[in-house]
Parts: structure tokens; sequence; C-alpha cells
């Protein structure tokens, strides 16, 4: 019996195994147990970037038309408990030591990993706290993903990027191709994404399974008093935040809550909807933690995640202060050619992780600065930033989102 919640962590995080570990037992214990998730409507959302905001826009959406929200995210950001939520609220810690006692024996008898056993538990959490909303974000590609054994009427695709080619493919088309194997026969694909061979291989997919797919696209796009505008299907809207590239995500979850609408599943004003928009924050992702001096975190993660980082930052105040890390799984000296790009001044680092690298692996063949703990390395770039003659400047932490998760939970509490 596990008493305590860092015994629940210690167990989940020793069920991590390979990305490449088959998801059949997952499939058989779901059929065992005649398909739990059948009492959930459920939102499916894909794609390389954005899932987790598209998740949150969508959840604020549904939740201020009153509905309540399940969503599963992933990887945590702030605490383990926050991958799963009711309206945005983490599942407690005593809950969750709950549900491990009460099926514990079950999860080993199947060899489930911390992922399937996350996946499991949201199933049943929503079910017994009977949400009306059920949105899931896909894990890693779509078609084997293990959230993809849920049925769902909707399904999104944010965008389409080279991540993960190990598991999903070499080619655009062949991501794609994952991608798109969320939506199920009958369903309705709804995606933000712009590039043509990308949509081809959707619509190909899409009309094999006799399903409906649009494409959603925001128009007027500005940015005023530090502030996202743009408008969808002839209404105006704002963020709050600078990142330009979460008009995207806000508009396909926007786009979302108007097609449940349309079928009659929900209902909203279209101000609930607005306003709605403009509260969601996801932590994160081009998060201002400290606006003097100018502090942002960004889980810039890969190749295309870094390409929309760089942009927003010829929109930030010089110096520029970067302070990265990543996992060795990743791209990482695009990224640092992308960042370098753009600054002067990035310190490369490491944390304890077990598919992370060490600052000097990362940084090798760079001229940046390297700086193995990462406080020291925030420390050095917030002492260079306050020792300038100009005032002003910024320092972005970027790189993994276990970086972001880790560092953050230190800077948050100062």
């Amino acid at each position: 019996m596990f008493k305590t919640i860092d015994e629940v962590y210690d167990f989940l995080f020793n069920r991590r195994v390979s990305l490449k570990k088959d998801k059949a037992s997952f499939r058989k214990l779901m059929d065992e147990l005649d398909n739990p998730y059948l009492k959930l409507n459920c939102i499916h959302i894909a794609g390389t970037n954005g899932k987790g905001s598209t998740t949150n826009y969508l959840r604020s959406i549904l939740q201020a038309a009153g509905y309540k929200v399940g969503s599963f995210t992933s990887p945590h950001l702030v605490k383990y408990n926050d991958r799963i939520r009711i309206n945005n609220e983490w599942i407690d810690d005593e809950t969750l030591i709950n549900y491990v006692n009460r099926y514990h024996d079950l999860w080993l008898n199947h060899d489930l990993s911390m992922f399937e056993i996350n996946m499991f538990l949201s199933i049943y959490y929503f079910i017994e706290n009977e949400v009306d909303f059920a949105i899931y974000e896909v894990g890693i590609g779509g078609r084997l993903d293990t959230t993809n054994v849920i049925s769902a009427k909707l399904s999104l695709i944010t965008n389409i990027g080279f991540d993960h080619q190990e598991l999903l493919g070499d080619t655009l088309e062949e991501i794609a191709f994952e991608k798109v194997g969320i939506v199920k026969a009958g369903g309705n694909l709804l995606t933000s994404e712009t590039k043509v061979e990308c949509l081809e291989v959707f619509l190909s997919e899409v009309t094999a399974r006799n399903a409906k797919m649009k494409q959603v696209k925001a128009s007027a796009v500005e940015l005023i008093d530090n502030e996202v505008h743009f408008k969808y299907d002839d209404e105006s809207y704002h963020l709050n935040t600078s990142a330009l590239y979460q008009v995207e995500n806000a508009t396909l979850a926007i786009a979302a809550a108007s097609w449940l609408k349309s079928q009659g599943l929900i209902n909203f004003e279209t101000d609930t909807m607005k306003a709605a928009v403009y509260q969601a924050n996801w932590p994160g992702r081009f998060e201002i933690i400290s606006k003097n001096p100018l502090i942002i975190l960004d889980g810039a993660h890969n190749i295309p995640g870094m390409t929309r980082l760089v942009k927003e930052m010829s929109h930030l105040p010089e110096p520029r202060y970067v302070v990265f890390s990543a996992l060795k799984d990743k791209d990482y000296s695009e990224m640092l050619d992308l960042l370098t790009s753009k600054s002067k001044n990035v310190i490369v680092t490491e944390f304890d992780y077990p598919r992370a690298l060490s600052a000097k692996e990362l940084a090798s063949g760079h001229q940046v600065t390297i700086i193995d703990d990462y406080l020291m390395a925030y420390n050095y770039a917030l002492e260079k930033l306050n020792s300038g003659k100009n005032p002003g400047g910024c320092i972005i932490i970027t790189g993994s989102l276990y970086f972001i998760s880790e560092i953050r939970s230190k800077l948050v509490k100062e």
C-alpha cells in the first residue's frame, strides 16, 4: 500500500520505458474492461507543437460556457498531477494515491508504462467525476499513440513539423500520416496546418474514413500593446500574450467550440468565448514570470518550436540573454544555430533527466557560454542583465519542457 505521494511518484517514474514499447498491452486491457472510455465525450488533439495550448484554450471556452471539462496533457510542467485535470484543477494527491492503490496490481499484470497508467487514471477519473467533455492531447504521433484508444467525433491537428523522426518518419508526409491516424471513421478533423503536402495526406486519409475535414485560419493578426489581436469567422479576438504563434492554437480551439455548437452539443455566447480565450494562459509557453526584469519561459523543444520562438524574439528588447538546455534525442545543434542568430548571449546548461545531455555536449561547435548548474546559469544571465549600462533587455529560458518544468519550479517560488 502506498501512503505518501512521493511513494506514488517513485512508482510511476520507475514505470518509464522506451518510446518504442508495444501498445498492445494497453489496448488489450481496455478490451478486458469493456472499453470504459466509450462513456466519455472525447476530443482528440495531435500536432508537433501547440497541443497543450490548444487544449487549454478549448478547455477555457467550454468551462466558461458552463461545462465540466477533463483534460489530459503531458509532460507535467508544475507538478506531476497537472497532467490530469478537471476544469483546470489538478488531480489531488489523495485521489492519486487512492487510484494507485486500487489498480496497482492490475497495471503490473499488464506491464503498463507510466504514460499508459496516466491514460488509465484519466479515463476512470473523468468517468467517476462525470465530465461533460474529455480533451486528450496525444503523447507522440497519433496513430500508434496510447491515447488513440479513445473514440473521438472531433479531432484537431495543430501543425506538422520534424520531431521524433525515429518513430514517425523522415518526411513531413510520413509524419502527417501518423498524426492524422487519430481521425476515426465518420469523424471530423479541424486543422490549422497550412503546408500543402501535409493537407493532401490529411484529405486522403480523411476521405478514406468517410470523415470530414476543415482547415482553419485567422486573419488580420497584429501585436498591439503587447497583446495579440486577430480575426476569425468575422469576429475579433485578442489574447493576453505577445506570442503571435498562439493565434493558430486559439483559432483552432475557437473553431472546435464553434463546431460543437453547430452540432447542438454545447451552447454559449460569442462574448463568453472571447473572454475565455483572453483569460486562458498556459505555463511555459512564452510565459512571462517577471516584467522587471523581463524573464520569459518557453518550452521550444524542437526545430519548429524554436523557429517560432526566435521569430518572437525579434519583438523583445535587447540585450537578450538566453538560457538553454535540451534532450539528446532532439536537434539541439540546429536549435542553438537559431538561438545564436538572434542573441550573442546564449548560455548552455544542463539538468538531471535520463535523456538530457551535458552542457558541454550540447554546446559543442557553438560560441556560447557553458555553465553546468542551471540556477547558476540563470543567475549569471541576471547579473549580466543588471550590470548593463542601459536599462531593459530580457532573459529567455528555453529548450526541453522537462527543463522548463524543473527551472520554473525554482524561479516561480522566488
